[in-house]
């Protein structure tokens, strides 16, 4: 009983750790982010970035899929690892989740307690969101 008592405490603190450092982790990139980030082209990587991206979002991608029968964010996970990706559709659902109101607003108070400038958003993200 006592080793079982033990993974349950070691899998509720990685499962706080984890939800933690995806907050932490998401403000830090968003308040970060250049201001055009949404309308500019993506930069072109080299090859060992391209595989470096591919395999650390593998990992978060598993580790999401893991936290949806364990405890953690699960959904949230599974969606930073495919952003971390580098596939044809990452910038399109990036844009899609800013477009939703209550990310929109939570990003641009983000970025105004940290004084930066609000992201611009391309025009059909702009038509889509309703403030």
């Amino acid at each position: 009983m006592r080793s079982s008592s033990l993974i349950a405490a070691a899998i509720g603190f990685a499962s706080l750790a984890m939800i933690v450092l995806s907050m932490w982790g998401a403000k830090r990139f968003i308040v970060r982010a250049p201001a055009d980030y949404f309308v500019r082209p993506p930069p072109p990587r080299s090859v060992g970035a391209r595989v470096m991206r591919t395999i650390f979002g593998s990992v978060i991608v598993l580790a999401g899929v893991a936290m949806l029968v364990l405890p953690g964010q699960g959904v949230l996970t599974i969606v930073v690892g495919l952003l971390i990706l580098d596939l044809p559709i990452q910038h399109k659902v990036a844009k899609w989740l800013v477009a939703r109101p209550a990310i929109g607003r939570t990003i641009a108070s983000w970025r105004t307690r940290a004084g930066q400038p609000p992201l611009e958003m391309p025009a059909e993200v702009q038509s889509a969101r309703v403030d």
